[in-house]
C-alpha cells in the first residue's frame, strides 16, 4: 500500500514488468499449469513418499511435462515471462543457483560416461581397480566413475526433476497470493498425513482405509514406509505452521494487561474464539503426529533449527528495535515463544505413550550399526575423495568395505545423506550441492533479517528457513534426500525462499526510489 500511495503522490502508478502485454501466469494456460503444479506438490508424498519405481517415474514425467510446457510457452513469447525477460524472478541469486544446479547435473552426467581404463586409472585409480570386477562392468577395456550405470541414471533423472521443480517454482510463483497458495497446499498435505497416521495408529483393526505394510506397529508412519521419512514430511508442515503463527502474532496489536481477572478471562475467551488461533490448533495436530512417529533425528533437527532460528530472530529484531525505539513492544518472535511452548506441552501429553522419550535416552541413541557404517563410509571416501564412487552407488561399493562388527548386515544407504553425498560424488559434487544450498539459505536469511518490524512475509520466510534447516540437520542421521517426495519439497521450499528474497528486494528498491522522488520505477509488487 505504501508503494502504491507513493506512486500516486508522484502522479504516476508504478508500472509492472508486464505493462503492455499479457503475462503468461495470468493466462488460462498459465493458471492451468500452476494448478497442475499444486497438484504435483500434493501428490508427491502420498504414494509412499514416491519411493517406488512406478511412483517416482510418474513424478518425473509429471515434472518434465510441466517444465516442457513452461519452456515451450517461453520460447514462443519470452516477453510474456517478465521474470525471464527482465530478470525479476530468476535474475541475480536465482540465476546463480540455477547455474550451479546445472553444473552439478553436468558433473553427475560425467560420472556415467564410458572412459578408457588407462584414463580412468589416471583420474580415479581406486575406481579403476575395482571396476573390472563389478557385475555391472560391460567391457574390460572401458570403465566409468559410477559403479552402476542404472543407479546413476536413475539418480540423475531424479536430480533433473528436482531442478525443474526448482525452476518452475521461481517462474510460476510470482505473487504473494500464489506464494501463500503453495504454502497452504503443502501445509494441507502435511495435515492430511498427520490425521491419516494418527487414525491408523489409534483405530487399529477398525481403520477402514488402505492398510500398508507398516500397519499394526506402535508408531505412526502416515502414507510413508518409514517413520523417519514420515516425520521429515511433518517437520515441513510444522515449520510452515510456525511461520503462519508468527505472521498472525505479528499482526496483532499488543493489548494492555490491566483490568483484573475479569478482563483477563474475557481476553482469553476472545482468543479461543478468534479464527486466527486455529493455527495453533493445527500446529497441535501436527506436533502430536510428529511425536508418535518416534523419529529421534527429525525431533532433534526440528528442535535445534526451530529454537535456534526463533531465538536468533527475537534477538535480531530486538536489537534493531532498541536502536530505533526502546519503548516499542517486544518482537513477534518473543511473543510467539510462550504460545509455542503451550502448544508443545499440550501435544506432549501423548509423549509418554508415544515412546519418543525412551528412544531419546543415551542407550537408545547409541546405534552401533550406524556408527560402524559411518566409519567405513569415511574409509570409502578416502579411497574416492575427488570424484566419488558414482551417484546412488553406495549399496554396490559398500559390500567391499564390510567389517565383522556389522554382523553381515549391508546397508543400502549410509543413514547420513551428507556423508553418502561425499562418498558417491566426491569433493566436486559435494561442493556444488553445498554451494546451492548455502547460496539459497543465505539469501533467505538475508530476506528475513531485512524484513524489519513489519508483518509482511516475515513469518513465511522464517517458516521456510526452519523447514529447510531442520531437513538439512535431519539428513545427518537419515536418508531423506533419497525419498523423492521429501526431496522435491525441499527444493521447492528453497525456491520459495528465493521468491521471498526477490519480493523483498523489489520492495526495498521501490521504497528507496520513492524516497528519492523517482516515480519511474521498474518493479511493482504484484499481489494479484
Amino acid at each position: 500500500m505504501a508503494e502504491r500511495s507513493a506512486g500516486k503522490a508522484g502522479g504516476n502508478r508504478f508500472p509492472s514488468a508486464s505493462s503492455g502485454r499479457v503475462v503468461f501466469n495470468r493466462t488460462l494456460f498459465g493458471r492451468t499449469l500452476f494448478c497442475f503444479y499444486i497438484l504435483l506438490l500434493v501428490w508427491a508424498p502420498l504414494p509412499l513418499g514416491s519411493n517406488r519405481a512406478w511412483s517416482w517415474a510418474v513424478l518425473e514425467v509429471w515434472v518434465f511435462l510441466l517444465g516442457a510446457c513452461a519452456l515451450l510457452s517461453w520460447a514462443i513469447n519470452p516477453r510474456a515471462w517478465p521474470g525471464f525477460a527482465s530478470g525479476g524472478g530468476s535474475g541475480g541469486i536465482s540465476t546463480l543457483a540455477i547455474g550451479l544446479l546445472m553444473l552439478w547435473l553436468g558433473y553427475l552426467g560425467l560420472q556415467m560416461l564410458e572412459l578408457p581404463l588407462p584414463l580412468l586409472e589416471r583420474l580415479a585409480p581406486a575406481n579403476a581397480s575395482w571396476w573390472p570386477g563389478l557385475p555391472t562392468a560391460a567391457d574390460a577395456g572401458v570403465g566409468r566413475l559410477a559403479a552402476s550405470l542404472e543407479s546413476a541414471r536413475s539418480g540423475w533423472l531424479k536430480q533433473c526433476a528436482y531442478t525443474v521443480a526448482f525452476c518452475l517454482t521461481l517462474a510460476l510463483v510470482d505473487s504473494g497470493r500464489r506464494l501463500r497458495i503453495v504454502i497452504y497446499a503443502m501445509l494441507a498435505t502435511a495435515t492430511l498425513e498427520a490425521v491419516y497416521g494418527l487414525s491408523a495408529l489409534f483405530m487399529h483393526d477398525g481403520f477402514p482405509f488402505w492398510r500398508p505394510t507398516w500397519f499394526g506397529h506402535h508408531w505412526a508412519t502416515g502414507t510413508f514406509i518409514n517413520k523417519n521419512h514420515y516425520a521429515a514430511n511433518l517437520s515441513f508442515g510444522i515449520a510452515l505452521s510456525v511461520g503462519l503463527c508468527l505472521d498472525f502474532v505479528s499482526r496483532r496489536p499488543l493489548r494492555s494487561r490491566s483490568g483484573g481477572p475479569g478482563a483477563a478471562l474475557a481476553r482469553l475467551s476472545g482468543a479461543l474464539l478468534e479464527p486466527g488461533y486455529l493455527r495453533f490448533g493445527l500446529l497441535l495436530v501436527l506436533l502430536t503426529a510428529f511425536f508418535f512417529s518416534q523419529s529421534r533425528g527429525a525431533f532433534l533437527g526440528l528442535v535445534i533449527a526451530g529454537l535456534g532460528l526463533l531465538v536468533f530472530g527475537a534477538c535480531w529484531q530486538k536489537s534493531r528495535r532498541s536502536a530505533r525505539d526502546a519503548g516499542r513492544a517486544a518482537p513477534a518472535e518473543t511473543r510467539l515463544l510462550p504460545w509455542l511452548l503451550v502448544t508443545g506441552l499440550a501435544a506432549a501429553v501423548w509423549l509418554r505413550g508415544s515412546g519418543l522419550f525412551t528412544r531419546l535416552s543415551p542407550s537408545e541413541l547409541a546405534d552401533p550399526g550406524r556408527l560402524y557404517t559411518w566409519r567405513q563410509a569415511l574409509v570409502m571416501w578416502r579411497d574416492h575423495w575427488l570424484f566419488g564412487t558414482g551417484n546412488d552407488s553406495f549399496r554396490y561399493v559398500f559390500t567391499r568395505y564390510r567389517v565383522p562388527e556389522l554382523d553381515g548386515r549391508v546397508y543400502d544407504y549410509a543413514h547420513n545423506d551428507h556423508l553418502q553425498l561425499l562418498v558417491e560424488q566426491g569433493v566436486i559434487g559435494t561442493v556444488l550441492f553445498y554451494s546451492v544450498f548455502g547460496l539459497c539459505w543465505c539469501a533467505i536469511m538475508t530476506a528475513y533479517c531485512r524484513s524489519g518490524g513489519g508483518a509482511g512475509e516475515r513469518g513465511l520466510v522464517l517458516g521456510i528457513l526452519i523447514a529447510v534447516s531442520a531437513f538439512f540437520l535431519h539428513a545427518l542421521v537419515d536418508f531423506n534426500f533419497h525419498i523423492p517426495g521429501n526431496a522435491l519439497w525441499f527444493y521447492v521450499l528453497l525456491a520459495l525462499g528465493l521468491v521471498c528474497s526477490t519480493r523483498q528486494g523489489r520492495r526495498i528498491k521501490v521504497a528507496t526510489a520513492a524516497r528519492g522522488g523517482n516515480t519511474s520505477l521498474e518493479w511493482s509488487d504484484n499481489e494479484s
